[in-house]
């Protein structure tokens, strides 16, 4: 099908949306569980995470600090949301982010996500966002004790 847009001025204006914020933009840290250690045994068997001959293969788990640039947007309440009685769950717990779609990545498998000192787990199911190419992805965070 043909386009209104060349190549060139569809890659143009994707390049645009580098340079739009609706909010500010920051460094958030997504930690990841990541194992260091795998078995090597030639019986290993990785569906039940342990060899022939042994009970359990021992892994060492670390939390990995991987640094993401981020548009951050606190939601505010809205006049109805405030009303005692309606029992909807407050916005000053949940922040939405905007992500390149490579770091979604690493924001999928993160176990926390820190934002502004605050902790954060995913909320959500990503939302790609771009005119022509999916350049970023938003993603709504709940904030965790």
């Amino acid at each position: 099908m043909a386009s209104i847009f060349t190549d060139a001025e569809k890659a143009s204006i994707d390049s645009l949306f580098v340079d739009i914020h609706d909010t500010f933009k920051g460094t958030i840290y997504a930690f990841v569980e990541e194992a260091t250690s795998v078995g090597s045994d030639v019986d290993y068997n990785p569906l039940y995470n342990r060899t022939k001959a042994q009970s359990i293969v021992v892994s060492d788990i670390v939390k990995v600090k991987y640094p993401i640039e981020a548009r951050i947007y606190y939601p505010t309440q809205s006049e109805e949301e405030r009303m005692t009685d309606t029992m909807l769950p407050s916005s000053n717990d949940k922040c939405r982010i905007k992500i390149a779609k490579a770091d979604y990545e690493i924001i999928k498998r993160a176990s926390v996500i820190e934002v502004d000192g605050e902790n954060y787990k995913v909320d959500s199911k990503q939302s790609p966002i771009g005119p022509f190419n999916i350049t970023y992805v938003q993603v709504m965070l709940q904030r965790t004790s």
